[in-house]
C-alpha cells in the first residue's frame, strides 16, 4: 500500500495538483496499457531514491518529485 500511496502523492491524486499537472497526468500514460515501451518510459522516469523515502517524506517532497517526473517524461517521448 505504501508504494501506491507514494505514486498517488507524486502524481497529485491526493490533492495539491495544479491544472497543468492534471493535464499532463492525463496525457502522459496514454496508450501505456497496451504499450510496454510507454510503461517502461514512465517507470524509468521516476528516481528510485525518491521512492525509497518514507511516505511522510514523499508527501513533503511530492511537488519536487512530480516536477522531476514531468521533466524526464513527456507524452510522445517514445
Amino acid at each position: 500500500m505504501a508504494d501506491l500511496e507514494c505514486a498517488a502523492l507524486i502524481l497529485g491524486y491526493l490533492g495539491g495538483c495544479d491544472p497543468d499537472d492534471t493535464l499532463w497526468r492525463i496525457e502522459a500514460p496514454r496508450g501505456a496499457a497496451h504499450e510496454y515501451q510507454a510503461r517502461r518510459a514512465i517507470c524509468d522516469a521516476v528516481d528510485p531514491a525518491g521512492l525509497r523515502r518514507p511516505v511522510e517524506d514523499v508527501s513533503r517532497h511530492a511537488l519536487e518529485l512530480r516536477t522531476q517526473l514531468r521533466a524526464a517524461w513527456r507524452p510522445g517521448d517514445i
